[in-house]
């Protein structure tokens, strides 16, 4: 099962930022390759990004993190170690060239095998 879970995405003001906005999030795509114990997840290319933070999770509301991946530069991530028939979660955020992070994507929703 692949599913997309929306997160309101627009503005939001940083704390501390003196009110400049944070920038509106990437978007995740489904997952791909999705195997026993493994999925691929995806999302689309965001300007000016430097790199991407991926958080995996088995909980939709990202309490628990199984994975946290800094400074991934392609639009894709392969996680591995998962258990088969458990439904994870994941997101994305992009590390800007300006120094700012954008808000985490969409939350897409991907069961294994």
């Amino acid at each position: 099962m692949i599913n997309g879970i929306g997160n309101g995405i627009g503005f939001a003001q940083r704390e501390g930022s003196g009110g400049t906005p944070t920038p509106p999030p990437p978007e995740a795509v489904p997952a791909s390759n999705i195997q026993t114990t493994a999925i691929q997840a995806n999302w689309l290319a965001y300007p000016l990004a430097v790199s991407y933070e991926l958080d995996v999770s088995p909980d939709v509301t990202f309490g628990t993190l199984i994975y946290n991946k800094q400074s991934t530069t392609d639009t894709f991530f392969g996680v591995v170690g998962l258990l088969s028939n458990t439904t994870y979660y994941y997101r994305v955020r992009a590390i800007l060239s300006t120094g700012g992070i954008t808000l985490f994507s969409n939350t897409i929703s991907v069961t294994t095998l």
